[in-house]
């Protein structure tokens, strides 16, 4: 589970149309509540799974029923995966790096677990989160959109930057989180006048705080929302509790299409442009028609970012032909009755395949990781784990993260251009056993402008946390290898408990540096300026694990 940050939104005065209220909005639940309660998820809409903030390492059974039993009644269930703002405000990956193309690259795995432990079971798209809001992130979303699409060529990708951007985010994404805060700061804020010119399921708004459904329901048909949530939950986690049975039905019905009747079929769609492995389809218009969704060889490939009659596609293969059928869809979101299909294809490559990349090694092995590298071919590599795609990068090296410990694993790096693919040598390679103590070398030191914490993790965790008891009493905060935790450090922000139980509220970012599976932490002394001798305990989660508990000071 995600703890929630803080968002900040700009306001933009507009003027809605009179025709508005038409729009039909569909649930999008970031269901990061107990698997029990997801049976009330039903019919169309989104889901974001999320069990320890990613896929996790190996199937939880539960989740797995949880995600089919959606799917088999209409919601498509997205995986979410952080993408630590690309790097760009400090945060580390795993293996201790930081930087788009390092987060790219543990996205890029990210994804592929979620398909790899949950793609039998109905998983039907990915939720990144932590996007930035600048223009020149937009191309890494984009690719890994792309990448999300091989495993899944009708999967749905949702991005969250959780405010205002600007147009540039326009089609990065299948659905976009323009909002995301409680209702207060919802009545203030006003959608960029971009968001209002396109259809309505291209974006989805999070409300919370809201003792009633009804206001932000209403608000988000005025703001084009094609997807609301709104909950009566509040920080620090408004996302870990569905609403009560009486306030969800109220808020499904509030965005119930008003209009029923759907739009004329599209006509037959032919090619505008040819190429190898794009192609850019038109058709004839409907009347009425806010978007249309394009479908090749009987799957959803995507949909127009407005009521425009064309679309492109790429990634295609050379050579080959596709059936394409095109549905229109309204702004209350009635969708038409499929047009005629067409046989339609790319042109031939007449390009050469690009040499195999050699000398593919592996350094800094370690019980949950290492680093491959391998000499330049030509094109783009395609990393294989197990005969499985983890990543595709234009680079020479890559860091694999999630690794088991004492697990023998082989891979393959293919060089591929749009003639095709070719592969080097593979390599096995078998990671050291874990530690004999999950947890060592457990340590801190309060310094004149820092408080440093630091641990060595000799297992595979998948979140790394630091409890801490400030205030010396154990009858207050969480109860914790024989300490009173009231404070929370995680990834790279400290918490303050907000009231019993788990939950945190954000107070200050703190640095993060990992090597080697060291981890180390620096609190600015701004953050908590009376600190003194205090307690502290390191945790490792999923699987659970705690260190001796530390005395600072």
């Amino acid at each position: 589970m995600v703890l929630l940050r803080v968002i900040a939104s700009f306001v933009l005065l507009l003027t809605p149309g009179a025709d508005d209220e038409v729009i039909g909005q569909l649930p999008g639940v970031p269901a990061y509540f107990t698997v029990g309660t997801w049976d009330r998820l039903a019919g169309p809409g989104l889901a974001v799974a999320n069990p320890v903030s990613g896929p996790g390492r190996r199937v939880d059974p539960e989740l797995a029923a949880a995600i089919e039993g959606a799917h088999d009644r209409g919601v498509t269930v997205l995986g979410y995966v952080t993408t630590g703002y690309l790097g760009r405000t400090g945060r580390v990956t795993r293996f201790g790096e930081t930087g788009e193309a390092s987060w790219l690259a543990q996205t890029q795995q990210e994804i592929a677990a979620w398909y790899r432990l949950y793609g039998a079971h109905g998983l039907a798209g990915i939720f990144l989160d932590e996007v930035p809001d600048a223009c020149a992130v937009t191309p890494g979303y984009r690719e890994l959109r792309a990448f999300t699409r091989r495993y899944d060529p009708a999967a749905r990708v949702a991005v969250n930057p959780g405010t205002g951007v600007p147009d540039c985010f326009s089609g990065v994404a299948d659905v976009l989180v323009a909002f995301e805060g409680d209702l207060a700061a919802y009545r203030a804020w006003q959608p960029p006048a971009w968001q209002l010119a396109q259809d309505p399921r291209r974006f989805w708004h999070l409300v919370h705080g809201a003792a009633d459904p009804a206001e932000a329901m209403r608000l988000g048909r005025l703001r084009n929302a094609g997807y609301m949530y709104v909950t009566p939950d509040t920080l620090a986690n408004p996302w870990d509790t569905l609403p009560p049975a009486a306030y969800w039905a109220a808020e499904r019905e509030a965005g119930a299409a008003p209009v029923k009747v759907p739009p004329a079929r599209p006509g037959a769609p032919e090619v505008a442009v040819r190429g190898a492995t794009s192609l850019r389809l038109r058709w004839t218009g409907v009347t009425g028609a806010v978007a249309y969704e394009v479908y090749r060889d009987g799957q959803w490939t995507g949909g127009t970012l407005g009521a425009a009659p064309e679309f492109d596609l790429d990634g295609l293969k050379p050579g080959r032909s596709y059936e394409f059928r095109v549905r229109a869809r309204d702004r209350a979101g009635n969708l038409s009755a499929p047009g005629p299909a067409v046989r339609l294809g790319t042109l031939p490559f007449p390009g050469v395949r690009p040499a195999p990349p050699g000398d593919l090694t592996a350094t800094r092995i370690r019980p949950s990781g290492l680093r491959l590298s391998w000499q330049a071919s030509s094109g783009v590599y395609d990393v294989y784990q197990d005969g499985r795609l983890i990543a595709t990068t234009t680079g020479t090296a890559l860091a694999v993260g999630s690794l088991e410990p004492a697990t023998t694993t082989t891979f393959t790096v293919v060089a591929r251009n749009d003639a095709g693919g070719a592969s080097g040598p593979d390599l096995t390679v078998t990671t050291p056993p874990a530690a004999s103590a999950p947890i060592t070398e457990a340590a801190g030191e309060i310094g004149a402008d820092a408080v440093v914490y630091q641990a060595r993790f000799g297992r595979a965790f998948d979140l790394h946390q630091v409890l801490l008891d400030l205030d010396g009493d154990r009858d207050t905060g969480v109860a914790v290898a024989g300490l009173g935790a009231d404070h929370l450090i995680e990834s790279g922000w400290l918490f303050r408990q907000r009231e019993p139980g788990w939950n945190w509220t954000p107070v200050a970012p703190v640095s993060l540096a990992v090597s080697d599976d060291l981890y180390v932490w620096r609190v600015p002394k701004t953050a908590f300026p009376e600190i003194s001798r205090h307690r502290v305990v390191f945790k490792g989660a999923v699987p659970e694990a705690y260190s001796e508990v530390v005395e600072m000071g």
